[in-house]
Protein backbone atom coordinates (compact mmCIF):
# COMPACT_ATOMS: atom_id res chain seq x y z
CA UNK A 1 0.00 0.00 0.00
CA UNK A 2 1.10 3.58 -0.67
CA UNK A 3 0.80 6.26 1.97
CA UNK A 4 -2.82 7.48 1.68
CA UNK A 5 -3.37 11.05 0.48
CA UNK A 6 -6.04 11.44 3.16
CA UNK A 7 -6.55 9.53 6.42
CA UNK A 8 -8.33 6.19 6.07
CA UNK A 9 -10.83 5.60 8.87
CA UNK A 10 -10.89 1.98 9.90
CA UNK A 11 -14.07 0.58 11.45
CA UNK A 12 -12.06 -1.94 13.47
CA UNK A 13 -10.72 0.78 15.78
CA UNK A 14 -12.74 3.83 14.64
CA UNK A 15 -9.47 5.69 14.07
CA UNK A 16 -7.85 7.43 11.12
CA UNK A 17 -4.71 5.87 9.73
CA UNK A 18 -2.07 7.22 7.38
CA UNK A 19 0.39 4.39 8.09
CA UNK A 20 0.64 2.44 4.83
CA UNK A 21 2.37 -0.45 6.59
CA UNK A 22 -0.40 -0.79 9.18
CA UNK A 23 -3.40 -0.59 6.84
CA UNK A 24 -3.24 -4.19 5.46
CA UNK A 25 -3.29 -5.63 8.99
CA UNK A 26 -6.11 -3.30 9.97
CA UNK A 27 -8.12 -4.44 6.95
CA UNK A 28 -7.66 -8.08 7.96
CA UNK A 29 -8.77 -7.28 11.53
CA UNK A 30 -11.67 -5.24 10.16
CA UNK A 31 -12.97 -8.22 8.18
CA UNK A 32 -13.18 -10.26 11.39
CA UNK A 33 -14.29 -7.61 13.90
CA UNK A 34 -17.46 -5.74 14.81
CA UNK A 35 -17.98 -2.48 12.98
CA UNK A 36 -17.55 0.59 15.17
CA UNK A 37 -19.64 2.79 12.87
CA UNK A 38 -20.94 5.28 15.45
CA UNK A 39 -17.49 5.91 16.92
CA UNK A 40 -16.00 6.19 13.42
CA UNK A 41 -18.56 8.87 12.53
CA UNK A 42 -17.94 10.74 15.78
CA UNK A 43 -14.17 10.65 15.20
CA UNK A 44 -14.55 11.90 11.63
CA UNK A 45 -16.75 14.75 12.83
CA UNK A 46 -14.23 15.61 15.56
CA UNK A 47 -11.57 15.71 12.83
CA UNK A 48 -13.59 18.32 10.91
CA UNK A 49 -15.61 16.34 8.40
CA UNK A 50 -19.02 17.95 7.91
CA UNK A 51 -20.40 16.25 4.79
CA UNK A 52 -21.02 12.54 4.34
CA UNK A 53 -22.16 10.89 1.09
CA UNK A 54 -23.63 7.39 0.97
CA UNK A 55 -23.18 5.74 -2.43
CA UNK A 56 -25.38 2.91 -3.59
CA UNK A 57 -28.95 1.77 -3.15
CA UNK A 58 -30.68 2.12 0.18
CA UNK A 59 -30.20 4.54 3.02
CA UNK A 60 -28.97 2.47 5.95
CA UNK A 61 -25.64 4.24 6.44
CA UNK A 62 -27.01 7.74 5.84
CA UNK A 63 -29.84 6.97 8.28
CA UNK A 64 -27.36 5.87 10.94
CA UNK A 65 -25.27 8.97 10.28
CA UNK A 66 -28.33 11.23 10.69
CA UNK A 67 -29.11 9.60 14.03
CA UNK A 68 -25.50 9.96 15.20
CA UNK A 69 -24.57 13.41 13.91
CA UNK A 70 -26.96 16.35 13.97
CA UNK A 71 -24.68 19.10 12.62
CA UNK A 72 -23.54 17.63 9.29
CA UNK A 73 -24.77 17.42 5.71
CA UNK A 74 -25.74 13.90 4.67
CA UNK A 75 -26.33 13.06 1.04
CA UNK A 76 -27.20 9.87 -0.80
CA UNK A 77 -26.24 8.88 -4.32
CA UNK A 78 -28.49 6.05 -5.36
CA UNK A 79 -29.40 6.84 -8.95
CA UNK A 80 -28.52 9.03 -11.91
CA UNK A 81 -30.42 12.06 -10.62
CA UNK A 82 -28.87 12.07 -7.15
CA UNK A 83 -25.41 11.46 -8.67
CA UNK A 84 -25.91 14.46 -10.95
CA UNK A 85 -27.08 16.69 -8.11
CA UNK A 86 -24.25 15.68 -5.79
CA UNK A 87 -21.51 16.06 -8.42
CA UNK A 88 -22.86 19.42 -9.54
CA UNK A 89 -22.93 20.65 -5.93
CA UNK A 90 -19.36 19.41 -5.38
CA UNK A 91 -18.10 21.01 -8.59
CA UNK A 92 -19.84 24.27 -7.73
CA UNK A 93 -18.05 24.33 -4.38
CA UNK A 94 -21.29 24.03 -2.43
CA UNK A 95 -20.04 20.98 -0.52
CA UNK A 96 -16.96 20.33 1.51
CA UNK A 97 -16.34 16.80 0.29
CA UNK A 98 -14.40 14.47 2.57
CA UNK A 99 -14.28 11.55 0.19
CA UNK A 100 -14.00 11.44 -3.57
CA UNK A 101 -12.17 14.63 -4.46
CA UNK A 102 -8.96 13.53 -2.80
CA UNK A 103 -9.32 9.78 -3.16
CA UNK A 104 -10.92 9.29 -6.60
CA UNK A 105 -7.73 10.02 -8.58
CA UNK A 106 -5.69 7.70 -6.34
CA UNK A 107 -8.29 4.91 -6.54
CA UNK A 108 -8.50 5.41 -10.31
CA UNK A 109 -4.73 5.04 -10.64
CA UNK A 110 -4.55 2.02 -8.34
CA UNK A 111 -7.46 0.29 -10.10
CA UNK A 112 -5.77 0.83 -13.45
CA UNK A 113 -2.47 -0.51 -12.16
CA UNK A 114 -4.16 -3.62 -10.73
CA UNK A 115 -6.52 -4.15 -13.67
CA UNK A 116 -9.60 -3.74 -11.47
CA UNK A 117 -12.75 -2.22 -12.89
CA UNK A 118 -13.98 0.73 -10.82
CA UNK A 119 -16.49 2.44 -13.12
CA UNK A 120 -18.10 4.75 -10.57
CA UNK A 121 -14.75 5.91 -9.23
CA UNK A 122 -13.51 6.34 -12.80
CA UNK A 123 -16.54 8.49 -13.65
CA UNK A 124 -16.16 10.62 -10.51
CA UNK A 125 -12.42 11.11 -11.09
CA UNK A 126 -12.94 12.01 -14.75
CA UNK A 127 -15.69 14.48 -13.88
CA UNK A 128 -13.68 16.13 -11.13
CA UNK A 129 -10.66 16.37 -13.45
CA UNK A 130 -12.78 18.11 -16.11
CA UNK A 131 -12.31 15.23 -18.57
CA UNK A 132 -16.05 14.66 -18.89
CA UNK A 133 -19.30 16.32 -17.91
CA UNK A 134 -21.68 15.06 -15.26
CA UNK A 135 -24.18 14.07 -17.96
CA UNK A 136 -21.52 12.19 -19.95
CA UNK A 137 -20.34 10.36 -16.83
CA UNK A 138 -23.87 9.30 -15.93
CA UNK A 139 -24.63 8.21 -19.50
CA UNK A 140 -21.46 6.14 -19.54
CA UNK A 141 -22.32 4.44 -16.26
CA UNK A 142 -25.89 3.72 -17.28
CA UNK A 143 -24.83 2.30 -20.66
CA UNK A 144 -22.68 -0.41 -19.06
CA UNK A 145 -24.06 -3.93 -19.53
CA UNK A 146 -25.63 -5.49 -16.45
CA UNK A 147 -23.74 -8.40 -14.95
CA UNK A 148 -23.35 -10.09 -11.58
CA UNK A 149 -20.97 -8.64 -9.01
CA UNK A 150 -17.78 -10.61 -8.35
Amino acid sequence: FDVPAIPVYMNVDAAASTDAAAIPGLLVRQAMSPVRWMQTLLNMRADGFDTFIECGPGHTLSGLAKKTLSDVTILRVGDAQTLRETLEAALAGKLSVAEGVASAPAVRQLAGRLGVEAPICEAVAATLAGETTVDQAIAGLLSRPLRPER
